[in-house]
């Protein structure tokens, strides 16, 4: 596993940036804004942990510890809405990369169509003067077979006559 480009201390200090109030960033966000700043994503679990961190720490400080404790959620539950929350971003930035990539070959397959548009053009212009020179040479075939007919016959009748 790779360490961590972001302290934890600068990963805390943004999400406190981010907040409103009692409104806290999405994770999503955070690790946006984390990539955009720090050039890098932070890994999601960890991201999430440390939000959820600040969330409790934040909760204590509000409303006191007794309180807290009785609407605090089983680790084992939190551990699976923390996995829960890392395959959605996945599937978000899965999600994200395939409709980039299918844009793209859109993108490709539209400028191959409008290269080979005037080609299907001049394919159908191309088709139509073969089909009427096929009709010329079928009906210049046909005279030269009616004119060899013709000169057997003569050939016939003169030596007939002989």
């Amino acid at each position: 596993m790779y360490p961590p480009k972001v302290s934890d201390r600068a990963v805390r200090g943004l999400i406190r940036e981010l907040s409103q109030g009692r409104v806290f960033p999405s994770g999503a966000h955070l690790r946006a804004e984390l990539a955009r700043r720090f050039g890098c994503r932070g890994g999601v679990r960890r991201i999430y942990a440390l939000l959820a961190q600040e969330r409790r720490e934040r909760s204590d400080a509000g409303h006191g510890n007794a309180v807290r404790r009785s609407v605090d959620i089983d680790p084992t539950a939190a551990s699976q809405i923390a996995a829960l929350r890392a395959q959605l971003e996945l599937a978000r930035e899965r999600e994200e990369s395939h409709q980039s990539r299918w844009a793209a070959e859109i993108d490709r397959l539209r400028l191959r169509l409008t290269a080979l548009e005037p080609l299907a053009a001049e394919a159908v212009q191309l088709r139509e003067i073969n089909m009427l020179l096929r009709h010329r040479l079928q009906a210049a075939e046909l005279r030269v077979s009616q004119l060899e007919q013709q000169l057997f016959v003569m050939q016939e009748t003169g030596r007939a006559g002989e």
